[in-house]
């Protein structure tokens, strides 16, 4: 699901603007490979389900990377711009 969202949000943004395309997706990417040395770092959103948020800067309002930790591994759930309507 997540590679759907990451792809989806690409394609969005290369309607208008391949090479913003290309920086979100690198940063977007970068974002996703800092979880495995910093899986910490984003902020509880269901602490139940263990659930976390990365907020992703970019543009004026960036992105939201939703994901859990479970013991060595990163499992992210979502990503989608921060206002986008879910």
């Amino acid at each position: 699901m997540a590679r759907d969202d990451l792809s989806r949000l690409v394609a969005f943004l290369a309607q208008r603007d391949p090479a913003t395309a290309r920086r979100a997706h690198a940063t977007l990417e970068g974002a996703l490979i800092s979880l495995t040395e910093l899986s910490e770092r984003g902020f509880l959103v269901d602490p139940g389900l263990g659930l976390r948020e990365l907020k992703v800067k970019f543009g004026r309002y960036g992105y939201a990377i939703q994901y859990r930790v479970d013991k060595d591994s990163v499992f992210v759930a979502q990503i989608f711009h921060v206002r986008e309507t879910r």
